[in-house]
């Protein structure tokens, strides 16, 4: 029988939430993440964005967060993902000072996640609620520059379209699904794939966020392709996209493309496939086309 360590590593994320939650050790998935992200494997933090899509919580977030900044702070846009996970545990919170307070440690970041002029503003928030704050008072004097400076909003004068294509860039994915009826499903596609193009995971973060909100099977499908293409790079990425492509096939169970596509993903030895599921699913596929060439190979690779 796989350990937990074992089916978060295959992508078997299901059966890991499984046996987590009967676990009698609180918070297990901690010390099991812990151990795979030694090698350097990003998987943990998905799996962390599946149990987020499940039930999230401010702890999740913060774990993501800690994840994304202390392991793959690296990656182009790990600091707007980051604040993206600091945003949602902010807005089930929004009184909170120390969350309020902790949006000033993002000043600094590479990605120029604020303005001077909207870092100064939430300084003055914090100052009003915690005058001792040491971290807004030293915020305060490094954006002393744009103290007369107007607070213009974040992407102003820009089209809808590159209103949303900011706003995922940096991180507020609140303020883009607020715009994004006022764009096609298309235009939506072409960013994400832009953003992802320049190997930015904010684009793979935003479709984890849009899957919380409604879960599609075209969805995962774009997401095993962003890993399949633009990150196929990191350790780990192989079993991510067999996760995606799972789903999307336990999503759409008629849909003989996407079926095929599981099967494509299929070689001899892969943990991330169950061998009698395997079986069943070349069955079902042959039904439907007896000359499916994923299906006949993977028949064949079976024998």
């Amino acid at each position: 029988m796989k350990t937990t360590y074992d089916l978060i590593k295959a992508g078997l994320f299901d059966q890991a939430s499984y046996l987590l939650k009967t676990a009698s050790q609180e918070n297990m998935y901690v010390e099991v993440c812990e151990d795979i992200l030694k090698e350097r494997n990003i998987i943990p933090y998905i799996f962390i964005c599946f149990l987020i899509s499940k039930e999230s919580s401010n702890s999740l977030n913060t774990y993501a967060l800690g994840i994304m900044y202390g392991c793959f702070g690296y990656l182009n846009g790990a600091d707007a993902l980051g604040y993206a996970h600091h945003l949602s545990r902010l807005e089930k919170d929004p009184t909170n000072i120390n969350l309020i307070e902790y949006q000033l440690m993002f000043y600094e970041y590479p990605d120029e996640i604020f303005s001077d002029p909207e870092a100064r503003e939430i300084a003055k928030k914090v100052l009003v609620l915690r005058p001792d704050s040491g971290l807004a008072e030293q915020i305060m004097r490094l954006t002393a520059r744009a103290e007369h400076s107007q607070l213009i909003p974040l992407g102003n004068g820009l089209s809808t379209y590159e209103h949303v294509q900011l706003f995922i860039e940096k991180g507020r994915f609140s303020l883009a699904f607020n715009e994004i009826p006022n764009i096609s499903h298309d235009e939506l596609l072409t960013i994400l794939k832009s953003i992802s193009s320049e190997k930015n995971i904010t684009a793979y973060g935003f479709i984890w966020a849009m899957i919380n909100q409604q879960e599609t099977a075209q969805l995962q499908l774009l997401a095993a392709q962003f890993f399949a293409i633009h990150f196929n790079d990191l350790k780990g990425a192989p079993s991510i996209v067999f996760f995606h492509t799972h789903r999307a096939a336990e999503l759409k169970p008629d849909n003989l493309e996407i079926q095929e596509q599981l099967l494509s993903l299929y070689e001899p030895g892969n943990e991330s496939f169950d061998l009698e599921e395997t079986k069943a699913l070349v069955e079902r596929v042959l039904n439907i086309n007896p000359k499916s060439a994923q299906g006949l190979r993977v028949k064949w690779l079976l024998k």
